[in-house]
């Protein structure tokens, strides 16, 4: 049984940067943002003065390459325009829809129903207010369906992880961390004030020298982790985590939400690839599930205490019953149809895949066993990569730009879906050979063999981290 910490102060409000920038040139932006706060003595509006005219020159100049309007949709196809006006028809391979839940005809429909009959606001928080039954239906098709003992809604993906994190951490807590975990994941470990432990990605010797240097150190402890990770498509090993937890007394955190409801024999994400299931497990309902909303499964005690102490989702309006209804339809959906979801979005991550290695760029080892719909591809510069961006979207095609820190290197993600064609498909790999780009993940194949033995990887040592960002996000 693992300590548990509870929350009873106040957290420390730390300031810091919030948000990802679109371009390294949002780097210069920011940078004349701050240089100019110190100069004019911390006036802020001067300073806000000065980030608004460097974006719009960048903007003028066309360097954000993600500042995009969607003018039309039809599917999975759009019309996009650029700040210039200029307008393209493209693939939109930027969305995290993998199962294209939202163009399914019949949970639309039964969401236009329930639209003419409920309510569509939640205007308290539930604690204050309750919930209503659309949120314990959702609620118990989770916990059902993953196999938890109970589950909770919480406003987004993002609320999720904050209120988990910031309800069982506290200072004087350790949180053990993969130097990959979403941004989201960051900021929720900041919240709580515990020192962080990073360890290199998905390396879980070093991660058990690093537990084994600093666990004594703590009285409760833990190790936080996505399950997919969003920029890689790469997966964390729930054995090796669950093998080191059950050794030093640990909390095991994973955020799913690039696996829940998309990959898997029966579409629950990384549960479906391990015999060994986290602690908490979080996950947005607006990717796989084509949704809005967040969940937290664990045991009920373990969410008894994120319920009480979580003040992210205790200070905000419930989930509002429309999204709930949505999520609630599109999942009794997939579980209805669960074979021809699961094969149809496999058939296309294989076929991709298979078209990338007739050019010496496959992404994914071994995509019979595991491959998941994202597909990023790096180049060695960014001016490389956004004229790579630039080209796609020409041609039809919409990935989502990411710059360091998001990514290792500047890097284009492609997040396939369950309706996209083998032609297009076929194109997209000849265009991404022609632009000169490298599939992201290969570096990780070792970690990601079908026997999933640990391996060791050649890494820097990283040393403990207070009130840090990962190491990776200078």
């Amino acid at each position: 049984m693992f300590a548990l910490s509870l929350r009873f102060n106040n957290f420390r409000f730390r300031k810091g940067v919030a948000g990802i920038p679109d371009s390294a040139v949002y780097k210069q932006a920011m940078a004349h943002y701050y240089l100019n706060k110190r100069r004019h003595n911390a006036d802020l509006g001067v300073a806000c003065q000065a980030f608004e005219q460097a974006y719009q020159d960048r903007r003028r100049e066309g360097d954000l390459v993600n500042d995009l309007i969607i003018v039309e949709q039809d599917g999975v196809r759009i019309k996009v325009r650029k700040p210039d006006g200029a307008e393209f028809a493209t693939l939109n391979l930027a969305t995290n829809s993998y199962q294209d839940l939202d163009l399914e005809a019949a949970p639309r429909q039964q969401l236009a129903e329930y639209v003419m009959t409920n309510a569509l606001s939640s205007c308290l928080s539930r604690k204050i207010a309750g919930r209503l039954p659309v949120h314990a239906q959702l609620e118990e098709e989770i916990r059902d369906f993953l196999e938890y003992e109970s589950c909770l809604l919480a406003t987004c993906g993002y609320i999720a992880q904050q209120a988990v994190l910031f309800a069982l951490f506290q200072k004087g807590d350790v949180i053990f961390s993969d130097e990959h975990n979403h941004s989201s994941l960051i900021d929720g470990m900041r919240l709580t004030g515990s020192d962080v432990v990073i360890y290199p990605h998905l390396d879980y010797d070093r991660l058990r020298a690093l537990v084994r240097k600093h666990r004594s150190r703590y009285n409760c402890a833990g190790i936080v982790s996505d399950g997919v990770f969003s920029a890689h498509g790469t997966m964390a090993n729930l054995d090796a985590i669950a093998a080191i937890k059950q050794e030093h007394n640990l909390l095991s955190i994973i955020d799913d939400t690039h696996g829940f409801a998309t990959i898997g024999r029966r579409a629950r994400g990384v549960l479906d690839y391990y015999e060994s299931r986290p602690d908490v497990l979080t996950a947005s309902l607006a990717k796989g599930l084509a949704g809005f909303g967040g969940m937290v499964a664990a045991s009920r005690p373990v969410l008894r205490v994120i319920d009480c102490f979580g003040r992210q989702n205790i200070n905000t309006s419930h989930l509002s019953p429309l999204a709930t209804a949505q999520s609630y339809f599109n999942l009794k959906h997939l579980r209805a149809n669960l074979s021809a979801f699961t094969a149809d979005l496999n058939q296309a991550v294989r076929f991709f895949n298979q078209a990338l290695d007739r050019r010496s760029l496959k992404q994914y080892q071994d995509a019979n066993t595991y491959a998941h719909p994202i597909f990023s591809f790096y180049g060695d510069s960014e001016t490389q990569v956004v004229e790579a961006y630039q080209l796609l979207l020409e041609n039809g095609f919409t990935g989502a730009f990411f710059p360091p820190p998001v990514a290792p290197a500047p890097t284009i993600r492609f997040s396939l879906h369950r309706k996209v064609d083998s032609e297009s498909l076929t194109r997209l790999a000849v265009l991404i050979e022609r632009c000169g780009l490298r599939p992201l993940s290969r570096e990780y194949w070792p970690h990601m063999q079908a026997v999933r033995q640990v391996q060791s990887a050649s890494a820097t040592p990283l040393e403990l981290l207070r009130d840090s960002r990962l190491a990776s996000l200078k």
